[in-house]
């Protein structure tokens, strides 16, 4: 709420400097919002993790059908200042946030578990092979999506799409990325985790050809909708199988990482975006899925197989 209120008077005063601190208090509450999906975990009975997870990642989709209607209804709010209004609406959408989280009441963590089992150091925790994997999963997942995101509307800018165009395509991306998590979660209980996750690499893969075959507004759009597809499962199903690595003792320090590592990730992927787009073009961009989607599957199979061996064994 604090950075809206900055943002909001960054853009008055045009200050680049108070615009940038805004924005870190923004990244901020957004880092805390993605351990949502860990509380409700820990909330839940191991069988139904999966479906809390996915439940609580369907609020994406309330995002993706208001987040645009709420831009385009408050970025005059404040005229002549343009986006001043839609800073000032975020601080309201906080505040109401902060009044649900003070009405939540979460269940007590297990007695007997968090006393009477030790917490293994994080270079334990971490060294497991699920950790290692279900990490990977998560990171190259984000990584992928916004690589590819991120460079879309400019390379549809460039081959003479309009912004309406890019915009139809991001918001259909963004309904692909959260409406299967009415889904996801039944699905993984069925299946696996490891199993979802492998087909979360394969449909990035397909995004990947969907986009390198043409140009045209289908390809974007076709791939696009399967980068959020394939994010929702390779992400859901990563979060899934690190959920069954760490103890209730171990749980902060080991999300904490897991998260560390994730949008750590997707912080260089973003940075890298415009330049790759820059130097090599659009065609690289998704040559790029290839390689980071590919090594996410072998890391998949890699436990897969480890585990058939400790069950033969």
């Amino acid at each position: 709420m604090f950075g809206s209120l900055l943002g909001t008077l960054a853009i008055y005063q045009r200050a680049f400097g108070l615009f940038l601190l805004a924005s870190f208090c923004l990244g901020a509450f957004q880092a805390s919002a993605s351990y949502y999906r860990f509380a409700a975990a820990d909330a839940a009975s191991p069988a139904f993790r999966p479906k809390a997870i996915s439940w609580v990642m369907t609020g994406g989709v309330a995002a993706a059908l208001f987040g645009t209607l709420l831009v385009m209804g408050t970025a005059e709010l404040l005229a002549p200042v343009t986006f001043a209004g839609s800073w000032l609406a975020m601080g309201g959408l906080a505040l109401a946030n902060i009044i649900l989280l003070l009405t939540l009441k979460m269940p007590p963590p297990a007695t007997s578990e968090t006393e009477t089992v030790p917490a293994r150091p994080l270079a334990e925790i971490a060294s497991q092979k699920r950790y290692i994997v279900a990490a990977a999963t998560a990171m190259i997942s984000y990584a992928v999506m916004v690589l590819v995101m991120t460079a879309t509307p400019v390379a549809m800018l460039g081959c003479g799409f309009t912004y309406s165009d890019s915009s139809w395509v991001i918001q259909w991306h963004a309904l692909a990325m959260f409406v299967p998590s009415f889904f996801t979660g039944s699905i993984i209980a069925r299946f696996g985790a490891e199993k979802v996750s492998a087909v979360g690499m394969a449909i990035l893969m397909a995004a990947g050809i969907a986009a390198l075959a043409g140009i045209d507004f289908a390809n974007f759009a076709m791939g696009l909708i399967l980068l959020g597809l394939g994010w929702n499962f390779g992400f859901i199903g990563g979060t899934t199988m690190l959920t069954s690595t760490y103890t209730a003792s171990e749980r902060n320090k080991a999300q904490g990482l897991n998260d560390f590592l994730v949008f750590g990730m997707t912080a260089l992927s973003s940075l890298a975006t415009g330049k790759l787009l820059a130097w090599y073009g659009w065609n690289a961009v998704n040559y790029a899925v290839f390689p980071m989607a590919a090594l996410a599957l072998a890391l998949i199979f890699w436990l897969a197989i480890g585990a058939r061996r400790h069950r033969l064994a």
